[in-house]
């Protein structure tokens, strides 16, 4: 989804979210592929989706590339520790690239991921069953990528640069 940041309103292409009081619903479209429904993915996206600066930074950068053609935007974070790539010359130290921001807190206690790859059908003339994968704290259950139309290697881009030795 980080990929989609210059884009506004583009979440609406993907899913959409209902946030109710300590619960979270994500009902993913087509476009979303099933694969991206890993743990460590929906994570990131609850903590966004839940994290109402985060989620204003988030729009803030595609709304001011669209209005004033600047990547230009307030950082709202507060209390944040990050792990980066760094290089550093005489008197300042630049960072190169962010490869994780640490102590995230999702403030939700569970969260229902809905997709249609999760629908059954049972026979030609029956309605689809609908199932979701609920994951909180209490729960032992894991999202993963495997099943139907999933394979082992992933489409995604890596954007990673070693600039720095």
């Amino acid at each position: 989804m980080l990929y989609r940041i210059l884009e506004i309103d583009s979440f609406d292409n993907y899913f959409t979210y209902d946030l109710d009081g300590r619960s979270l619903d994500i009902h993913f479209t087509y476009e979303y592929e099933q694969k991206l429904l890993r743990a460590n993915k929906i994570n990131h996206l609850a903590w966004l989706l839940t994290n109402i600066s985060a989620l204003k930074m988030f729009n803030k950068i595609g709304q001011n590339m669209w209005q004033l053609g600047e990547l230009k935007f307030d950082f709202l974070l507060e209390n944040f520790n990050i792990r980066a790539r760094v290089e550093r010359k005489n008197n300042y130290t630049k960072i190169l690239e962010i490869q994780a921001l640490k102590r995230k807190r999702i403030n939700v206690e569970e969260i229902n991921i809905y997709h249609p790859s999760l629908e059954e059908t049972k026979g030609s003339n029956q309605a689809k069953i609908r199932k979701y994968v609920n994951k909180n704290s209490n729960s032992n259950r894991e999202l993963t990528s495997e099943g139907d139309g999933s394979t082992k290697t992933s489409e995604e881009i890596d954007t990673s640069l070693d600039l720095c030795q």
